[in-house]
C-alpha cells in the first residue's frame, strides 16, 4: 500500500486533495446535521413559493377533498389549477361514447 502512494504522480496528488478539499463541507454539514433529528414532512404552512412546495400543497388540499367528499371543491380545484391537475377525469364512472349525428350516419 506505502508503494502505491509512492509510485503516484504529482496530478493525482492534486487531484485527490481536491476532491478531499470538496468533501470538507459536506461532511461538516453532515455531521451537523446529526443532532437535529429528522424533521417531519407535511404541510407546515410556511411561506415557501417554490413550484414544487405549490405542487404538495394542491396535492395535500386535492386528497384533503377527496377524503371529505367534496366533489364541488375538487372541480373547482380542477379548474383553477389545470397544469397541475392529472388528466384523469374525476368521476371515476366511464362517460357514455359520443353520438354521432345523422350527418354523419348518412
Amino acid at each position: 500500500m506505502i508503494g502505491f502512494l509512492w509510485d503516484l504522480s504529482p496530478l493525482q496528488w492534486v487531484f485527490i486533495v481536491a476532491g478531499m478539499v470538496m468533501l470538507i463541507p459536506t461532511a461538516r454539514n453532515f455531521i451537523a446535521g446529526l443532532g437535529k433529528g429528522v424533521q417531519p414532512l407535511g404541510f407546515t404552512g410556511g411561506s415557501s413559493n417554490n413550484l414544487t412546495s405549490i405542487v404538495h400543497k394542491w396535492e395535500m388540499l386535492n386528497n384533503a377533498c377527496v377524503d371529505a367528499g367534496l366533489e364541488e371543491a375538487q372541480s373547482k380545484l380542477h379548474e383553477v389549477f389545470l397544469v397541475l391537475a392529472n388528466k384523469r377525469p374525476i368521476d371515476p364512472k366511464p362517460s357514455p361514447p359520443p353520438e354521432k349525428s345523422e350527418k354523419e350516419s348518412q
